[in-house]
């Protein structure tokens, strides 16, 4: 909330879903009414319904619907001054995406990549069906130091902090309440999103700290990782051998047209150009 407050947002107005908190939410985020006053909405449920279904409970406030565009921001996510208009950028840079999001380094380390953007690898028949490149997170992660710092097209991106345009939603379907209480919904929509002929942006220039929260409770807590590893069995067993290949194929071609097109500009703008 700090970061968010101090960030350059100009007029754009601010939800924050309290969703079924039993410690002391509630008396924090009335405290932030001061100094963001009537740009500040909280919206209270009285259990926890997981993150998907908070999403689309925003989603179906005809007050957050009547904006052209919404961002979805987790609540253990450091955020920078002008992160909005970097979004802002990429949503001009590629205006024909529906979703653009952000690199996410680590909140204690900012060296350590999260999440950069996916473009998935040919599925396996026989294994993974959705085989996310991870040579930013591998076994030998690399340390960033600005090679990801890239805009461009892509299959999905995370979903700590991202762009949607609202007039999607109707047509790509809101956040799949399945895959409750977390982990994997944000990717599966964006899944949607090019199954249906669509694309996701990547704006690299945009790096945001995240604490990681969720991903710390899923390594320390038996239950938790069985509930992530049924939320990755869920997404595999969506679709079939001939989607995930089909989107593997529409992630390269996406990556092809960027490459080209990065190309001619360096072309038309090299120096002793004709």
């Amino acid at each position: 909330m700090a970061s968010l407050a101090a960030s350059d947002t100009g007029a754009a107005r601010i939800w924050v879903l309290d969703n079924g908190s039993t410690d002391n939410t509630s008396e924090v985020l009335d405290s932030w009414r001061t100094s963001l006053e009537d740009r500040l909405t909280v919206v209270r449920v009285p259990v926890n319904i997981g993150a998907p279904a908070a999403r689309n409970w925003l989603l179906a406030l005809p007050e957050v619907r009547a904006h052209a565009f919404v961002a979805f921001i987790d609540d253990d996510v450091r955020l920078p001054a002008d992160w909005l208009r970097r979004l802002g950028a990429a949503v001009a840079a590629d205006p024909e995406a529906s979703v653009w999001g952000c690199r996410v380094v680590d909140a204690y380390s900012p060296l350590t990549l999260q999440c950069v953007d996916y473009t998935p690898l040919a599925p396996q028949e026989n294994g993974r069906l959705l085989h996310l490149p991870n040579l930013h997170a591998g076994s030998f992660p690399l340390a960033d130091f600005g090679q990801f710092s890239y805009l461009r097209s892509c299959v999905s991106v995370t979903g700590c902090c991202h762009l949607l345009r609202t007039a999607d939603i109707d047509r790509t379907g809101s956040f799949d309440i399945r895959f409750s209480p977390s982990q994997c919904d944000d990717i599966e929509r964006d899944l949607r999103v090019n199954i249906q002929g669509g694309h996701v942006c990547y704006q690299g220039h945009l790096s945001i700290e995240h604490k990681r929260r969720s991903g710390q409770a899923v390594e320390r807590s038996a239950m938790d990782m069985g509930n992530a590893t049924a939320n990755t069995h869920k997404l595999e067993t969506k679709h079939s051998l001939e989607t995930f290949q089909s989107l593997h194929e529409h992630g390269l071609a996406l990556l092809r047209k960027d490459l080209h097109a990065k190309q001619c500009w360096l072309n038309a703008n090299s120096v002793g150009s004709v």
